[in-house]
């Protein structure tokens, strides 16, 4: 049974979201629920079950001196689109 989420990101996150959505022909709630899945302990999902972006964003990070990614959510954004606008 699904349920209503509300979320608060920035102007820019909500507009990437968007602009993804359509690129991969799902919507933001599908994009989200397979990304908490593939991070819950509790719910296990095969690879080859994840969507592309959500294997696409997954992954570790360098983080410069001076950022704090769990503060600086806006700095992770942008360096994970960074990745994914590269391919």
């Amino acid at each position: 049974m699904a349920t209503k989420l509300t979320l608060s990101v920035s102007e820019e996150v909500s507009k990437m979201a968007h602009e993804l959505a359509k690129e991969k022909a799902t919507s933001i709630s599908k994009m989200f629920s397979e990304f908490i899945k593939s991070k819950s302990k509790r719910y296990k999902v095969a690879d080859e079950d994840l969507h592309p972006l959500v294997k696409e964003f997954s992954g570790k990070y360098k983080v410069p001196k001076g950022v704090n990614p769990k503060e600086d959510k806006e700095w992770l954004i942008h360096e994970k689109m960074k990745k994914h606008d590269k391919k």
